[in-house]
């Protein structure tokens, strides 16, 4: 977050006369060292109100929790049967659920994982060295990959969500897009879907917006962006268009 939003961020919380308000504040551990701006606010709302803080680890699935995952994401009934699957994939995501989603989502891609229309049932053909080989130990190349074999349209949805830290209405995200062919906004709402229904995008039924669905598909989209030949091109024109909506009327486009 930026600078004034961690300020609010401790003005609420070390506030005493707040009541009936409770924060939940989530953060990776191994991201947030004693000199990082969060790690000061937690210090300064526990000196002042540490009585009503609380403090909760999150850890990564066990072996077994991620075997009886992928047992019922492929219909197997029996965890046995997905261990030759879990020694591959365990290892290399370490009990991040989302990280195995994704392993699970390259082995597809890479036919190493196919659906048996015969036998019906999910199958693998290949011996352990040969699926290990299949799944990337990096979650964000692996993302990348998939981004690589979606469709163009939505290649550049997801370049400029990627450098947009909220929502945007689809008709702010017309204006940003930067493509050959212009699209209308139906066609945008389409591809939205589209992308949501490939898991990179969470649809938010308050705001009717869509969001990113983790930060590492963020990431992911920024790297492949900088792969890009018209990276720098198409920071310029969103730089150019949020002035120009920052400079209209009360338009809120975020």
């Amino acid at each position: 977050a930026d600078g004034p939003s961690m300020e609010l961020i401790l003005f609420l919380l070390a506030n005493a006369q707040m009541k009936n308000l409770m924060f939940i504040c989530a953060y990776r551990s191994n991201e947030v060292g004693v000199d990082h701006p969060f790690a000061d606010i937690m210090t300064k709302v526990t000196e002042s109100r540490g009585e009503f803080l609380a403090k909760v680890d999150l850890f990564s699935l066990s072996q077994e929790a991620i075997s009886q995952f992928i047992a019922d994401c492929i219909g197997m009934e029996e965890v046995d049967s997905v261990k030759e699957l879990v020694e591959v994939i365990y290892p290399k995501t370490m009990g991040n659920i989302f990280c195995v989603m994704q392993a699970i989502e390259e082995l597809v891609r890479k036919n190493a994982l196919y659906y048996d229309v015969m036998c019906f049932e999910w199958r693998w053909t290949v011996d352990k060295v040969e699926l290990a080989n299949q799944v990337g130990a990096d979650v964000v190349e692996t993302v990348k990959s998939k981004i690589k074999g979606l469709s163009v349209n939505i290649q550049n949805i997801l370049a400029v969500m990627a450098y947009i830290p909220c929502s945007v209405d689809v008709s702010v995200l017309k204006e940003l897009l930067l493509t050959d062919d212009a699209l209308n906004e139906n066609e945008i709402a389409s591809l939205l879907k589209e992308a949501s229904e490939e898991g990179m995008l969470i649809f938010l039924a308050e705001s009717g917006h869509y969001v990113l669905a983790h930060d590492r598909i963020r990431e992911a989209s920024r790297g492949y962006l900088g792969e890009k030949e018209d990276h720098d091109q198409l920071l310029l024109h969103m730089a150019d268009v949020l002035q120009r909506l920052g400079k209209g009327s009360k338009m809120e486009w975020c």
